[in-house]
């Protein structure tokens, strides 16, 4: 599967997730007990969270174009491992994780991409943050502790592995202090290119209907195996493939 649909499923689903690990030992004791404060409480909002929904605008800013690109869409997430990232604007196109399936899909194109990802499934998820208490992602992240105002609690999410950063050298999180979920991310590729998703509405253990993971696609629609051979990613609407990190 492509790095950037990989991105961009971890961003969507980050937003159901307590996130990595405390990087206590250069932190000074005052912020290390502070991001154990606020670890705990994302761990507390996430053994009670059974679904999160919320609008989102996308802005990304890309190296070789002089204007960024603004998307916006919904977020669907329902325990244990269903995501829909359903983009409406400016055109509209769906991302779905739905048991052991990745579907891309592009309406106005007429075009659909499935990939199977079986055996990495429990894997993949742990990766992306799915459902995962932040003990759980110690091996994958080191977060620590940034500024703290009307925006939010700031963390800093590092990637540890070597596959990983070759995806997304850093990740920055504002957590809403008081539905201990994140409401802004920002997250920075490894060739400079930046994308910021802010997100309103947010509504935790909403009901969402089972039928919201199921896209039928209609006849005349091309349906392309694995995620790879499509150029872009991104707001562009491209969605090229990438394999789990390790």
């Amino acid at each position: 599967m492509g790095a950037p649909l990989v991105r961009r499923l971890l961003l969507a689903v980050v937003c159901a997730t307590a996130l990595g690990r405390v990087a206590a030992a250069d932190a000074a004791p005052v912020a290390a007990t502070r991001l154990a404060q606020v670890l705990e409480r994302f761990d507390a909002t996430q053994a009670t969270l059974r679904t999160l929904t919320a609008e989102f605008t996308e802005t990304k800013n890309i190296s070789l174009m002089s204007e960024p690109l603004v998307s916006k869409g919904r977020f669907f997430y329902t325990h244990p491992n269903d995501v829909l990232w359903e983009y409406q604007s400016p055109k509209p196109r769906m991302f779905l994780i739905r048991r052991d399936e990745i579907l891309a899909y592009y309406p106005l194109e007429k075009r659909a991409q499935k990939a199977d990802i079986g055996l990495y499934h429990n894997r993949l998820l742990k990766v992306l943050g799915i459902g995962q208490a932040s003990k759980d992602l110690q091996k994958y992240y080191d977060i620590s502790l940034g500024s703290e105002g009307p925006d939010g609690i700031e963390l800093l999410l590092k990637p540890r592995s070597r596959s990983m950063k070759s995806r997304v050298s850093a990740v920055r999180i504002w957590v809403d202090e008081g539905l201990w979920l994140p409401k802004r991310m920002q997250y920075t590729e490894d060739d400079g290119d930046q994308t910021t998703i802010a997100f309103e509405s947010i509504r935790p253990n909403a009901r969402i209907e089972e039928s919201r993971y199921r896209i039928e696609l209609p006849r005349d629609v091309r349906i392309d195996k694995g995620l790879s051979g499509i150029a872009g990613g991104g707001a562009s609407g491209g969605a090229p493939a990438a394999k789990p990190a390790s």
